[in-house]
């Protein structure tokens, strides 16, 4: 793969949001929720989840470009809570390409997921993975399982269904392993 490596910045807030909200009212982005909210909204909503989720999030930056969006939060501070047991190591992961573009190469998707799993990993010294993704979105379902993210169980979560999966670091290193030999 010809990729430049991500660099992660932090997201600033509130001067990020205006690309941020760019990147949500779109409709790849669907599974995010905000399809037709206002910049206020998502300002209101990203100030809410933030607080309550204990979220960090950063944008991947591949040279000059921003690439990606994750969140990164604590899963004990969510109602995932309630659904298993976590440890203070462990952090739940969301995660956003930035919008299609024309120069996008086969396996770019692939290569920017396994490198924010990397920056959680390997940065931030994260023992467990935790994903809690809509149960429609297939294209985030076949990412995780190429990931090494094991499926636990289905289960509501605020206002949606969704797929609770976690990836042990041993996993990830195994599919990164996979990824690199492609």
């Amino acid at each position: 793969m010809d990729f430049l490596p991500l660099d992660f910045l932090p997201f600033s807030y509130p001067d990020d949001t205006v690309r941020f909200h760019q990147w949500v009212s779109q409709p790849y982005a669907k599974f995010w929720n905000l399809l037709g909210a206002s910049l206020e909204e998502v300002h209101q909503n990203y100030q809410k989840t933030w607080a309550e989720w204990q979220a960090v999030s950063y944008w991947g930056q591949m040279g000059n470009d921003i690439v990606c969006y994750i969140e990164v939060y604590d899963p004990l501070n969510t109602p995932l809570k309630h659904h298993l047991p976590f440890t203070e190591s462990d952090r739940g992961f969301h995660f956003l390409l930035a919008p299609v573009s024309q120069n996008k190469k086969t396996g770019f998707s692939r290569f920017v997921f396994k490198e924010c799993l990397a920056f959680l990993f390997n940065q931030l010294n994260v023992s467990r993975v935790v994903v809690e993704p809509d149960i429609q979105n297939k294209k985030i379902h076949a990412m995780n399982e190429q990931f090494g993210f094991t499926h636990l169980k289905t289960c509501w979560v605020d206002s949606k269904c969704c797929k609770l999966s976690v990836c042990q670091q041993t996993h990830f290193q195994e599919a990164e392993n996979r990824f690199m030999r492609l």
